[in-house]
């Protein structure tokens, strides 16, 4: 690929917190223009901290990262009218609604109120909120609440949308509309980066997946790829109010509604079964 054909590249990233926690660790990353990228990770393994550094938000201690062509550090104006985030503690509440946060957005990315209103109904109808854009952030569902922030970042247009563990939270009905909704802007032609520690989310969305683990990426590439690749033991961890389609897993061991399964090398059918049964049956699968 050519260089123009990668949203964002990095080169040795590396981000140490107060002199002694080392949050990413010399990371080396090349994510191609068009579909959803995926930084798949458990709790504290640093997709959060890459995620902001993409988004001029955080300095790295050392190493070099372009986005859209640009250098995080040299040229930040340059990146952030191009770019949308959804940050992880986004929250939507209190008495503004959904077309308040949207067309507010709006206008704070620089657009005219023609442009600003047109722009807003457009994107609350492409996430199917226009009938509730009138009703106030404590009436709304957290599935609604969660496309609220999706529409924000659709308004401005952006060329890349950064995604901060978007389904978090939700239940397994809202998680799910919540995807077709991500699915449908990449079909767009936005190029999308998305954080979570979800393996089924990652399954459903990425076009490509990185595995990130105490700050350094330990493989990349398609699901297809991974499994293929994956020659360690893999240990998921299930959570749902019935697990038991579980029990014909013989290393499973559930208890108050969690499933931890170890896999040994080789198992790569069976990764891939368990994912398709836990969509099945509103679990989540976490990647451990």
């Amino acid at each position: 690929m050519d260089a123009m054909d990668y949203v964002i590249e990095t080169e040795g990233i590396t981000k140490i917190y107060g002199g002694k926690k080392k949050a990413l660790d010399s990371v080396d990353m090349k994510i191609p223009r068009g579909g959803i990228f995926c930084l798949l990770g458990r709790n504290g393994a640093g997709k959060t901290t890459f995620l902001r550094i993409i988004g001029t938000q955080l300095e790295p201690t050392s190493g070099r990262a372009t986005v859209l062509g640009y250098d995080v550090m040299k040229e930040a104006d340059e990146i952030r009218p191009r770019i949308a985030v959804v940050p992880q503690e986004a929250k939507i509440w209190g008495f503004a609604t959904p077309w308040d946060y949207v067309y507010s957005y709006a206008r704070l990315r620089g657009m005219s109120d023609s442009d600003a209103t047109q722009a807003s109904a457009d994107a609350l109808k492409r996430l199917d909120l226009y009938d509730v854009k009138d009703k106030v952030g404590i009436e709304l569902s957290g599935g609604m609440k969660q496309r609220v922030l999706v529409s924000m970042i659709l308004v401005s247009d952006a060329e890349l949308l950064l995604l901060d563990e978007p389904s978090i939270g939700l239940d397994p009905v809202s998680r799910r509309q919540l995807w077709s909704y991500i699915k449908g802007l990449s079909a767009t032609g936005h190029t999308i980066l998305l954080t979570t520690h979800y393996m089924d989310e990652a399954e459903v969305l990425a076009d490509n997946i990185s595995i990130i683990h105490e700050g350094k990426v330990i493989v990349n590439g398609n699901l297809q790829q991974i499994l293929e690749r994956n020659n360690s033991k893999t240990i998921l961890e299930i959570t749902g109010n019935d697990l038991t389609w579980t029990r014909a897993y013989n290393d499973a061991d559930s208890k108050n509604g969690r499933t931890t399964i170890e896999l040994e090398e080789e198992e790569d059918e069976i990764v891939a079964e368990i994912l398709r049964k836990a969509r099945q049956n509103n679990s989540k699968v976490v990647f451990r």
